[in-house]
């Protein structure tokens, strides 16, 4: 699986916010205002952010060790 720079940044932010636990829309919410605010995400599909996110989750819940999802990213 290859990732843009932008999907990778989102898979980081994703694995980070949910490390403790389940992603909350909370925390969802936040990473969408990253994605609004930040430069690397000017040309950035905001559309694809609940996707990238969705995939993100997905691969955690198939794999042991988030370190194969990092590694994705």
């Amino acid at each position: 699986m290859s990732l843009s720079s932008q999907d990778a940044l989102v898979y980081l932010m994703v694995v980070t916010a949910a490390a403790d636990s389940s992603l909350s829309g909370l925390e969802l919410n936040r990473i969408g205002s990253l994605v609004d605010r930040l430069p690397i995400f000017e040309n950035y599909d905001r559309e694809r952010l609940s996707l990238v996110a969705g995939n993100c989750v997905d691969l955690m819940g198939q794999v042991d060790d988030l370190n194969q999802v990092l590694d994705v990213a």
